[in-house]
């Protein structure tokens, strides 16, 4: 199936966030109500590094991204490496 995406990126207190839309645009079995056009994720993510040491940090991320298609919301959170 079609997949279409666009992200956003912004800074925003001290964080790096990108916002991101998803749709597939014509009927496909893979999500569960998209007989036609489909909003298939609403994200919104925030990424930082924080430093640990003078020669180290780590760098983490967090996002937040529902599925209005399939009714899924879900939160992901690691690092980056």
């Amino acid at each position: 199936s079609t997949f279409i995406t666009a992200t956003a990126p912004f800074k925003l207190g001290g964080l790096e966030w990108s916002a991101t839309i998803s749709a597939v645009p014509f009927a496909t079995s893979f999500y569960k109500n998209a007989n036609g056009f489909a909003v298939t994720e609403l994200g919104l993510g925030a990424k930082k590094e924080i430093k640990i040491t003078d020669s180290f940090s780590l760098p983490v991320f967090g996002k937040v991204v529902v599925n209005p298609s399939t009714e899924g919301a879900y939160f992901v959170a690691g690092i980056s490496l």
